[in-house]
């Protein structure tokens, strides 16, 4: 459905010019809903202001089902207007002397030709009732809630049946609780329709709830992409585990490649860790082996050692209770390590655990933080 090969954009800023995006391909199925996760800076936006036709790229193509788009080599530029897009921006853009009934009609209203009054009266309110602003075609723009004007905008967007939904983060802007209830509705919407969706964000939660395929970036190029659990539970590289959720780090050397089951062993502080190793790893290189909080469990006493289970004792430093959880930071092998116990659990500061990280849940990535790497490079 849409086809984005080697695309670059660059713009200039103070501080000289900058390669917002760096040769990127993404290929995107007809009716998924694809998100462009990533830190500010990242090129996320960028990417998606030049799928809209509102940034000229230096360089690539961008195909819309059978139509080039944008072409280098031909000098295609279709104008926005032209794409058949819909798109809703993070301040959402709505008309403030304009009604809601006249905020959705407007992309109608504009197009080279002229719609019969009566179409366009039923294309709006079909659109008001599928965002659940039906009865409300009469109220003021400027007196709607903050949820309401997100509604508003995804109508206006949607309106005149796009091939493409552009989302430009227009959750931001709600508060906690009307951000999650959104997000479920949202979701349903686009699948309900069947609109294939580019969807930009920071927020981790949003890409992995929302998500069918997730491309994390970083610098403008990206650095993961795949499905929300592919990324979660199997990031390639520090940034990716790093960005996407919590994660524990436990700094080490590689001891072992093979040691069966898909697995190889890692030298960490005062013992040995299996671990799943990246593919054309070798003994000696220095990793970092990624653990989830959640994946990490309490053992009894007399599981204090366990052969290939990675079974370590562990001292509780801190506690905080959060509600659905217990947050913990332990202590095992000279590291910390972040935990989540059951709200009811009875743990207390300085106590003394075993604790087990399954193998086929550790994950190592090349590399180390960079305060490991600085240690390093001063003791040589």
């Amino acid at each position: 459905m849409i086809s984005i090969r080697n695309l670059d954009v660059w713009y200039r800023s103070d501080a000289g010019e900058v390669h917002a995006v760096r040769g990127i391909d993404i290929e995107i199925k007809k009716g998924e809903f694809y998100t462009l996760l990533g830190p500010s800076g990242c090129g996320k936006t960028t990417t998606l202001r030049a799928l809209a036709g509102l940034e000229r790229p230096e360089g690539g193509e961008i195909r819309i089902a059978d139509q080039v788009v944008y072409a280098e080599k031909t000098n295609t530029n279709i104008p926005p207007y032209d794409r058949e897009l819909g798109m809703v921006f993070q301040s959402y853009a709505i008309w403030p002397h304009m009604n809601v009934f006249e905020n959705v009609a407007f992309p109608l209203r504009e197009l080279p030709k002229k719609m019969p009054e009566k179409q366009v009266k039923e294309l709006v309110l079909r659109a008001l009732d599928l965002v659940q602003l039906h009865g409300l075609e009469n109220r003021a723009a400027p007196y709607l809630s903050g949820g309401q004007q997100q509604r508003l905008a995804l109508a206006r967007a949607i309106v005149n049946g796009p091939r493409v939904l552009l989302l430009d983060e227009p959750l931001s802007n709600l508060d906690a609780k009307l951000r999650e209830e959104t997000r479920r509705e949202l979701r349903a919407l686009v699948k309900r329709l069947g609109i294939t969706t580019v969807f930009v964000t920071h927020d981790q939660l949003e890409a992995l709830t929302m998500s069918d395929r997730v491309a994390v970036m970083k610098d403008g190029v990206i650095a993961q992409e795949g499905t929300p659990k592919e990324i979660y539970h199997a990031p390639v590289n520090r940034f990716v585990a790093e960005f996407i959720g919590t994660a524990n780090f436990l700094e080490g050397t590689v001891a072992a490649v093979d040691v069966g089951e898909g697995l190889g062993t890692v030298t960490c502080g005062e013992g040995l860790l299996s671990s799943v190793l990246p593919e054309g790893v070798t003994p000696g290189e220095r990793v970092s082996v990624v653990v989830r909080p959640e994946d990490i469990e309490l053992r009894g006493k007399e599981c204090a050692s366990e052969p290939g289970m990675n079974v370590m004792p562990a001292r509780v430093q801190d506690l905080v209770f959060i509600g659905e959880s217990l947050d913990c930071t332990l202590n095992a092998w000279g590291q910390k390590l972040r935990f989540r116990a059951h709200p009811s659990s009875e743990l207390c500061v300085d106590d003394m655990v075993n604790i087990c990280l399954p193998p086929s849940r550790c994950r190592a990535v090349m590399g180390h933080s960079e305060v490991v790497v600085k240690e390093a490079a001063e003791k040589q």
